[in-house]
């Protein structure tokens, strides 16, 4: 005679497969490409590229010696670090129907800057991009906190 099985089953953990891990790892690559791109300041233009899981920024014509931080795609914001691990934080502020988005640029002192998108990076800026010098990095970031503090 066969008795009914009183135990409850035990519940499945839910795992992340392989495929599901490289979903989530490609949706974070191209949300950080989303913030590539020439952006108009109120002093300059920063440029932001995302290549080969490398975040290159310059300020005008001076590349900025920053590297990528924390990911947070449910507030939709990046960090971008110093060398001294000073944040800098970038944020999509959209407009009322989702159609477009600016960027916030928050600097290590609190102080705020909408950027406002001009062009998709284009060969031209990769090239220029890679020709600047570490030097000329340090020069441009403190430059930049500068402006961002008056």
């Amino acid at each position: 005679m066969l008795s009914a099985c009183t135990e409850k089953p035990k519940a499945i953990e839910p795992t992340q497969t392989p495929v599901q891990i490289k979903t989530t790892e490609q949706n974070r690559e191209d949300f950080i490409r989303e913030f590539s791109g020439v952006w108009a300041s109120v002093n300059n233009t920063i440029t932001i590229n995302y290549d080969n899981n490398q975040m290159l920024v310059m300020y005008g014509d001076e590349r900025l010696d920053l590297s990528l931080g924390d990911v947070d795609m449910t507030n939709e914001t990046l960090n971008l670090l110093t060398k001294e691990n000073k944040i800098i934080t970038l944020r999509k502020e959209w407009n009322s129907d989702r159609t477009q988005y600016k960027l916030s640029f928050t600097s290590p002192n609190g102080k705020s800057e909408t950027l406002g998108f001009i062009r998709k990076i284009t060969s031209d800026d990769r090239n220029r991009i890679y020709a600047m010098n570490s030097a000329q990095a340090q020069s441009a970031l403190a430059e930049a906190e500068a402006e961002l503090s008056t």
